[in-house]
């Protein structure tokens, strides 16, 4: 980023589906938030992937739980704008990417300045930009149960909910507490 101190990029985004949102996205919103005048977190949804997700972690984090409280951990910074994308059953990221982009656009309204990727996924998603200028985020660095240092990443927590808890804002630890309780 080649922004001094004092000037910010106007917009900002964020896209990813927060299943759940643990530090690393966190400090990456923050971070994001900081050098921006908006910044946009877009809580991608389609029916299918939330359904594996769902099942997948045996626990019913819904995307609208996973929003609101995303909204109750940023309800402090005015400038971040928390919001749920729901893309339609015949559009497929990344076949789809252009109609998905428009969608984001839409959302947003004004033109993208700066663009988050999480962990390594800017080589998995280098093709799919929202904006011309982006940065590499939500890299946190934990020691896993074989005692090797990887990025924390959400797929870890579900697979692993109970080692990697203390990774998670206390507001999603409670409701994630709770949904696994019925």
């Amino acid at each position: 980023m080649n922004k001094s101190t004092t000037e910010k990029y106007k917009t900002g985004i964020y896209v990813g589906k927060f299943f759940p949102m643990h530090l690393g996205h966190v400090s990456t919103i923050d971070m994001l938030s900081s050098v921006c005048e908006k910044a946009y977190v877009i809580f991608y949804n389609d029916k299918k992937t939330e359904e594996k997700l769902i099942n997948q972690a045996g626990y019913n984090y819904t995307i609208d739980l996973r929003v609101n409280d995303a909204k109750k951990i940023f309800e402090h910074r005015s400038n971040i704008v928390i919001i749920k994308l729901d893309v339609p059953n015949d559009i497929v990221f990344p076949d789809d990417y252009e109609d998905i982009k428009i969608m984001v656009q839409n959302i947003v309204g004004d033109e993208i300045d700066i663009q988050i990727f999480g962990c390594d996924e800017e080589a998995v998603y280098a093709p799919f930009k929202y904006a011309d200028k982006y940065m590499l985020g939500c890299i946190y660095d934990i020691e896993n149960n074989q005692s090797k240092i990887t990025p924390l990443h959400s797929t870890l927590i579900r697979n692993n909910y109970y080692y990697y808890k203390k990774y998670l804002p206390s507001i999603i630890e409670q409701s994630i507490t709770k949904l696994k309780k019925f």
